[in-house]
C-alpha cells in the first residue's frame, strides 16, 4: 500500500457506506492484512470478527478464526492464542487437513505455556492427518529432534516391487466384452506405441464409461495402466472417483498410496542426485507440485517440463540458450533443475523452506521475507509468507515427501541407506 492514508480512506469510506456489498468482507480483510503487515493486531483482529459478524460466506470461519489465533500467537499471548486454534479446530467441518493446522498450532501455544502433556495430546490428534502439519505433530509425537533440513537430507533406498510384469492391456481388454470399449482399448494402445500419447488417453478414457464401478483389484489395474502411459493424474482421478474414501484410508491401501505416489523417472533422478548428492525423494515431491509428472507441462509464466524451467533458468545454469521443446526432454529438465535446486541449497544453507520459497516465489522475495520477519522457526516463517500459493507450495511439497518416504521406506523418517 503506498499511500497508506489515501488506502485506510477509502476502505474505511468503503465498508461504512456498502455494508451490502459484496466486496464489504473483501475489504475488511484487506484491512485485516494491512494492520497485520503494520503490527497493529488489535485492529486487524477486529477487522476479522467484522467480518464472522457480518456472515459473509467468502472467507471460511476456520481461516478467519485460525488467522484470530494466529495474531495471538505472533503477538506472544499464548493462553489466547490456545484457546482460539481450539475453536479454530471446531470450524474446520471434518476437513482433516484444517483440523490437523488448528491442532498443531495449539499444540504450539500449549508448549510456549510449557502445558507439555496438553500439547503431547494435541499433537497425537492431528498426526493421524497425512497434511503437512499431520506429520509436523507426528515427528513432535515422536519426541524427533532432527529439524525438517536433517529429514530431507537422511537418504532411504526405495522398496520397490518386484516380480513378472504383468501384462495390463490384456487385463483391461478382459473387463468388458463390449465391441466398442474393445475397439477403444486397441486404439489407445495402438496410438500409445507410435507416441501420440494424448490421443491415446482420450480413447482409454472413452473406453472407461463402459466401466461400472470396478472391484479394487480391476480399480488399481485400470489405474496402473494409465501410468504406465504416462496418465498419471487420469489414473489418480479414476481411482479418487471409483472410492469415496478418506485421503488417508486410500493411503492405507499399498497398490493405492503407490498410484497416487507414483516414483516416475525414478531411476533417472536418482542418477543425477547421486552426482549432486541430493534426496532423490525431495525431487520426486517437487515433480509432483509442479507439474504431476508431465513432461510437456508448460505453466502460464512459460516455465516448463518436469521441473517447470525457465529458458531464463536454463540459460543461466548452462551458459546457453534453450529452446522451450527442447526442456521438456525429461533428462535435460531434470539435470537443469536439480543444478537449480542445488545451487538453492547452498545458497539457504540446505534449507527446505527457504529453498522451496526461492524457487517458487523466486530468490528476491524470499529474502525480503526472510529480512522482513527473521524468523528462527520454520513454521512461523511459512505461515508469515505473503504469498498464498508459496505458502501452499511449500507445505504440499514437504507432505508430498513425507509421504512418499513412509510408503516407499516406512516411518522412520530417518532411515539412512
Amino acid at each position: 500500500y503506498s499511500d497508506n492514508e489515501g488506502f485506510l480512506s477509502s476502505a474505511n469510506e468503503l465498508i461504512k457506506n456498502f455494508k451490502k456489498s459484496k466486496y464489504y468482507a473483501r475489504t475488511l480483510y484487506l484491512l485485516y492484512s494491512f494492520y497485520k503487515n503494520k503490527n497493529d493486531y488489535d485492529k486487524a483482529r477486529v477487522s476479522l470478527m467484522r467480518i464472522v459478524s457480518s456472515g459473509d460466506k467468502y472467507y471460511s470461519k476456520f481461516d478467519l478464526y485460525w488467522n484470530y489465533a494466529f495474531l495471538y500467537y505472533l503477538e506472544g499471548n499464548f493462553s489466547k492464542a490456545y484457546i482460539n486454534f481450539n475453536l479454530a479446530a471446531d470450524y474446520s467441518e471434518n476437513n482433516n487437513q484444517q483440523y490437523a493446522k488448528a491442532l498443531f498450532w495449539a499444540g504450539k501455544s500449549a508448549e510456549k505455556m510449557k502445558l507439555y502433556d496438553y500439547s503431547k495430546k494435541l499433537f497425537s490428534k492431528a498426526s493421524l492427518s497425512k497434511s503437512f502439519y499431520g506429520w509436523l505433530s507426528y515427528l513432535r509425537v515422536k519426541e524427533e529432534k532432527s529439524g525438517i533440513d536433517e529429514i530431507l537430507l537422511s537418504n532411504c533406498i526405495p522398496s520397490l516391487p518386484k516380480g513378472k510384469k504383468e501384462n495390463l492391456w490384456e487385463r483391461v481388454k478382459e473387463l468388458n466384452r463390449n465391441r466398442k470399449y474393445s475397439r477403444y482399448i486397441e486404439r489407445a494402445k495402438k496410438l500409445f506405441e507410435i507416441g501420440f500419447n494424448g490421443d491415446a488417453l482420450y480413447e482409454l478414457n472413452s473406453a472407461l464409461r463402459f466401466l461400472k464401478k470396478m472391484n479394487r483389484d480391476k480399480a488399481i489395474a485400470i489405474a496402473k495402466l494409465l501410468i504406465e502411459n504416462e496418465g498419471y493424474e487420469e489414473a489418480i482421478r479414476y481411482i479418487k472417483s471409483n472410492y469415496n474414501l478418506r485421503f488417508e484410508e486410500l493411503l492405507n491401501s499399498q497398490d493405492m498410496a503407490r498410484i497416487l505416489y507414483p516414483l516416475v523417472y525414478y531411476e533417472k533422478i536418482r542418477s543425477i542426485c547421486d552426482k549432486y548428492k541430493v534426496n532423490p525423494f525431495l525431487i520426486v515431491s517437487l515433480i509432483r507440485q509442479e507439474s504431476f509428472f508431465n513432461k510437456n507441462a508448460v505453466s502460464y509464466a512459460g516455465a516448463v517440463g518436469l521441473m517447470q524451467i525457465m529458458p531464463a533458468t536454463a540459460k543461466k545454469m548452462t551458459g546457453k540458450s534453450h529452446s522451450r521443446d527442447s526442456l521438456t526432454e525429461p533428462t535435460k529438465n531434470l539435470e537443469i533443475g536439480i543444478q537449480y535446486l542445488v545451487s538453492l541449497l547452498k545458497r539457504y544453507d540446505n534449507n527446505p523452506v527457504y529453498v522451496l520459497s526461492a524457487y517458487n516465489a523466486g530468490e528476491r522475495k524470499t529474502d525480503e521475507w526472510k529480512d522482513k520477519n527473521n524468523k528462527s522457526d520454520m513454521e512461523e516463517f511459512i505461515e508469515e509468507i505473503t504469498f498464498q500459493e508459496t505458502r501452499n507450495y511449500i507445505k504440499k511439497v514437504l507432505e508430498n515427501f513425507f509421504i512418499y518416504r513412509e510408503i516407499y521406506c516406512g516411518k522412520n523418517l530417518l532411515q539412512a541407506a
